[in-house]
Protein backbone atom coordinates (compact mmCIF):
# COMPACT_ATOMS: atom_id res chain seq x y z
CA UNK A 1 0.00 0.00 0.00
CA UNK A 2 2.77 2.45 0.91
CA UNK A 3 4.70 1.81 -2.31
CA UNK A 4 1.62 2.51 -4.45
CA UNK A 5 0.96 5.74 -2.59
CA UNK A 6 4.55 6.92 -3.16
CA UNK A 7 4.33 6.10 -6.87
CA UNK A 8 1.04 7.98 -7.15
CA UNK A 9 2.46 11.06 -5.45
CA UNK A 10 5.59 10.92 -7.62
CA UNK A 11 3.47 10.57 -10.77
CA UNK A 12 1.34 13.57 -9.81
CA UNK A 13 4.48 15.67 -9.15
CA UNK A 14 6.02 14.70 -12.49
CA UNK A 15 2.79 15.49 -14.37
CA UNK A 16 2.52 18.91 -12.67
CA UNK A 17 6.16 19.66 -13.51
CA UNK A 18 5.66 18.70 -17.16
CA UNK A 19 2.51 20.85 -17.43
CA UNK A 20 4.35 23.82 -15.88
CA UNK A 21 7.28 23.34 -18.28
CA UNK A 22 4.88 23.32 -21.25
CA UNK A 23 3.15 26.52 -20.10
CA UNK A 24 6.51 28.21 -19.58
CA UNK A 25 7.84 27.04 -22.96
CA UNK A 26 4.76 28.19 -24.89
CA UNK A 27 4.82 31.64 -23.28
CA UNK A 28 8.58 32.02 -23.78
CA UNK A 29 8.38 31.00 -27.43
CA UNK A 30 5.48 33.40 -28.00
CA UNK A 31 7.40 36.33 -26.55
CA UNK A 32 10.61 35.32 -28.33
CA UNK A 33 8.62 35.35 -31.61
CA UNK A 34 7.36 38.91 -30.91
CA UNK A 35 3.85 37.97 -29.72
CA UNK A 36 2.01 38.35 -26.42
CA UNK A 37 2.25 35.42 -23.94
CA UNK A 38 -0.58 32.90 -24.14
CA UNK A 39 -0.93 31.65 -20.54
CA UNK A 40 0.60 34.47 -18.48
CA UNK A 41 -1.89 36.98 -17.07
CA UNK A 42 -1.53 40.74 -17.61
CA UNK A 43 -1.05 42.50 -14.26
CA UNK A 44 -0.16 46.01 -15.39
CA UNK A 45 -1.25 46.83 -18.89
CA UNK A 46 -1.06 49.99 -20.95
CA UNK A 47 -3.92 51.40 -22.99
CA UNK A 48 -2.39 50.22 -26.27
CA UNK A 49 -3.86 46.71 -26.05
CA UNK A 50 -0.85 44.65 -25.04
CA UNK A 51 2.14 46.45 -23.52
CA UNK A 52 2.76 45.85 -19.84
CA UNK A 53 3.64 43.16 -17.35
CA UNK A 54 2.54 39.54 -17.59
CA UNK A 55 2.91 37.00 -14.80
CA UNK A 56 2.85 33.21 -14.91
CA UNK A 57 3.70 30.50 -12.39
CA UNK A 58 7.25 31.43 -11.37
CA UNK A 59 7.97 33.55 -14.43
CA UNK A 60 7.09 36.99 -15.73
CA UNK A 61 7.42 39.10 -18.85
CA UNK A 62 7.56 42.85 -19.47
CA UNK A 63 6.70 43.69 -23.04
CA UNK A 64 6.32 46.88 -25.06
CA UNK A 65 4.93 47.14 -28.53
CA UNK A 66 2.55 48.53 -31.10
CA UNK A 67 -0.80 46.82 -30.71
CA UNK A 68 -3.26 49.42 -31.99
CA UNK A 69 -4.68 48.89 -35.48
CA UNK A 70 -3.95 52.49 -36.51
CA UNK A 71 -0.13 52.25 -36.33
CA UNK A 72 1.79 54.68 -38.49
CA UNK A 73 2.96 53.29 -41.83
CA UNK A 74 6.37 51.67 -41.58
CA UNK A 75 6.09 50.78 -37.88
CA UNK A 76 6.29 47.18 -36.74
CA UNK A 77 3.06 45.79 -35.27
CA UNK A 78 3.30 43.56 -32.21
CA UNK A 79 5.96 43.27 -29.52
CA UNK A 80 8.99 45.53 -29.97
CA UNK A 81 10.79 44.95 -26.64
CA UNK A 82 10.59 41.97 -24.30
CA UNK A 83 12.16 41.05 -20.98
CA UNK A 84 11.56 37.74 -19.23
CA UNK A 85 12.37 36.59 -15.71
CA UNK A 86 12.31 33.07 -14.28
CA UNK A 87 12.11 33.05 -10.46
CA UNK A 88 13.45 36.61 -10.48
CA UNK A 89 16.44 35.92 -12.75
CA UNK A 90 16.44 37.56 -16.18
CA UNK A 91 16.60 34.99 -18.97
CA UNK A 92 15.26 36.96 -21.93
CA UNK A 93 16.03 40.48 -23.10
CA UNK A 94 15.16 41.29 -26.72
CA UNK A 95 14.54 44.48 -28.63
CA UNK A 96 13.65 45.01 -32.28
Amino acid sequence: MKETKKKTILTICVVLLVVWALLFAVDTLSVANWKKPVFAVCFSGADDGGSGGYIGLGYSFRIRGNFLPDNAPGTTAGVTKAEGKLFGIRFLNRER
